[in-house]
């Protein structure tokens, strides 16, 4: 991981960009440290929560949760060992899996498929790219974003202070 955020920290640090335009590159850098995951588009993602058919697990850590997050989503801290909780899950259930750019929740669908799920999907763009598209959020209409460097992935007004 911590290959990754240098990428990001060197990729954060160029100027002149919007918000949107620094998650995008972001987001394909997570796409390419994990290319064997699915990375679902946020369109599709929303639509498919509509259904109320997927599960939806938040891979940040209980601080973040805290402030807001999807409606229906179940926390699964990114450090979680244990995952014998989804146990009871079929290994064909649908999972969407989100974080704050998709670098732990890509992580964790890798572990998930390890485990033998078979229908995992990352959320691309996460919850960064959720809030900066006005899509609603339970809690809160701002994400917690670490830091003044992350904060600049999400738009002025959408950021937690």
């Amino acid at each position: 991981m911590s290959r990754y955020l240098v990428f990001v920290s060197l990729v954060l640090l160029i100027d002149g960009c919007t918000p949107d335009a620094r998650l995008e590159r972001v987001v394909r850098a997570v796409e390419r440290e994990y290319a064997d995951v699915h990375h679902m588009p946020i369109d599709s993602a929303a639509s498919w929560l509509a259904t109320g058919e997927p599960v939806l697990l938040d891979v940040r850590e209980a601080d973040e949760f805290a402030v807001s997050h999807l409606a229906s989503a179940h926390h699964l801290p990114p450090g979680t060992v244990d995952l014998s909780p989804l146990d009871s899950l079929g290994r064909d259930t649908p999972i969407i899996l989100y974080c704050a750019v998709g670098y732990r929740a890509s992580d964790m669908a890798r572990r998930l498929q390890a485990l033998g799920f078979t229908n995992v999907h990352n959320m691309r763009g996460a919850i960064f790219q959720w809030a900066n598209e006005d899509r609603p959020l339970v809690v809160d209409s701002v994400v917690h974003t670490y830091s003044a460097i992350w904060s600049r992935l999400v738009r002025p007004g959408k950021r937690a202070q």
